[in-house]
């Protein structure tokens, strides 16, 4: 993830929370401007301020702080990482299987994801679960859908905006479908 990706991203994130900046100043200890410079002048945020951030939006911090990482330094590896750094730790942060993020393209699943709104997909699980949204690709576009299943074990692929028609796929016919991952948190843009 760039840094310019992360700075938008955490700006979506804080105003989808319908937070402004002058109430983080009032219950943070950052001053209005310093949130900006986070979100609009690409500067990457400290920890203490996703912390802060993951409180009022409920987006989980661990998240929030391997996307920082991955938009910092280390996104640089081989330059910056100096020997006695433990590898594990920079490999973790640096894996680019642990979440994957995608624009939701279209209005479908409105109004839990809008159009535009950042989607954080964790491709490792693939699994699909009742009730779940999962990003699918289908004709050569990926689009979230949450599963249900029918009586006859028929999978169905909903959108939440019911003017777009559920998807039936038949036992036979899963094995075409191409599941990029589990949602696991979206930002709406305003």
């Amino acid at each position: 993830m760039k840094t310019e990706e992360f700075c938008k991203f955490i700006w979506n994130l804080r105003e989808s929370a319908n937070i402004s900046r002058p109430a983080m100043e009032k219950k943070w200890p950052w001053h209005r401007n310093t949130i900006m410079s986070y979100e609009k002048e690409s500067r990457l945020p400290d920890v203490d301020y996703l912390y802060a951030l993951s409180v009022e939006t409920g987006h989980d911090f661990y998240d929030l702080v391997k996307m920082r990482l991955s938009a910092g330094l280390l996104q640089l590896h081989d330059e910056f990482v100096q020997p006695g750094i433990p590898t594990d730790i920079v490999a973790t942060a640096l894996k680019t299987d642990t979440f994957i993020y995608y624009d939701a393209s279209d209005d479908s699943m409105a109004p839990t994801i809008l159009k535009n709104a950042s989607m954080s997909i964790e491709p490792a699980d693939k699994t699909l679960k009742q009730g779940c949204i999962y990003a699918l690709k289908l004709n050569a576009e990926v689009v979230p859908r949450r599963v249900q299943y029918g009586l006859n074990s028929d999978l169905s692929l909903v959108a939440d905006n019911n003017i777009y028609l559920p998807i039936l796929v038949a036992p036979a016919e899963r094995k075409n479908i191409i599941i990029i991952g589990k949602v696991n948190s979206t930002t709406n843009p305003l």
